[in-house]
């Protein structure tokens, strides 16, 4: 049983960071349409970004958690100004290369400049863990298990509880958008009929045995 709880501890801990990821990746794909294959590289320059900023610069913890923060937030804007921006309109295939081609770039740009060797980012935590009955928690394991709950809380009350939020909601998915399409397709070809029918022509353009017009709005 001690085993068991110990186990489930840290399943917490590694699921708060995979609910994040979560959720980052459904909020673009739902908000954006977009999949978005380099959503772990960008996780990862966040990670590389801390390691610069605590190991090359000097800084503090918390202000390299800031530096990861402001680095990731910079480049997913180039990536969606320059990249994205540019495609709307074009199908999810079209977007899903586009990524597919910035994970790798990321992938080997990261591997280039810090190479496969696992780095260790330097934290002001104690490294006695915490011993809590059965289990133990170390406390850089728990400031991860409270933060990520806090996020995830705090990205809850975001989109239920905020106008932002609301209005995120209120955006189509792609099902209710490809719908959209054809039932706009549908209406266009029933106004051409309407059309022909009020200048005389019985619903069929003059010399065709089409039933409408191929008209696609």
């Amino acid at each position: 049983m001690d085993q068991l709880l110990q186990h489930l501890l840290n399943g917490l801990v590694l699921g708060g960071t995979y609910a994040l990821l979560g959720i980052g990746l459904t909020l673009i794909f739902g908000l954006m349409n977009v999949v978005n294959f380099a959503h772990g590289e960008f996780y990862t320059l966040g990670a590389y970004a801390a390691f610069a900023a605590l190991a090359l610069a000097g800084v503090g913890f918390f202000v390299a958690l800031l530096a990861a923060i402001v680095a990731g937030t910079a480049l997913g804007w180039l990536c969606e100004v320059t990249l994205l921006r540019p495609l709307r309109g074009e199908s999810i295939d079209t977007t899903m290369l586009v990524m597919i081609g910035v994970w790798i770039a990321m992938q080997n740009a990261e591997l280039l400049g810090w190479g496969g060797v696992a780095k260790s980012i330097p934290h002001p935590f104690p490294t006695a863990p915490l011993v809590l009955g059965p289990i133990a928690i170390a406390p850089l394991r728990l400031f991860v298990l409270v933060l990520a709950a806090g996020l995830i809380a705090a990205s809850w009350l975001l989109v239920q509880k905020t106008k932002l939020g609301r209005d995120a909601r209120d955006v189509p998915g792609p099902r209710h958008r490809r719908a959209h399409g054809r039932e706009h397709r549908a209406h266009s070809r029933r106004d051409v009929r309407l059309r022909l029918r009020a200048r005389g022509g019985g619903g069929r353009p003059p010399g065709s045995d089409l039933p409408c017009l191929p008209v696609d709005g």
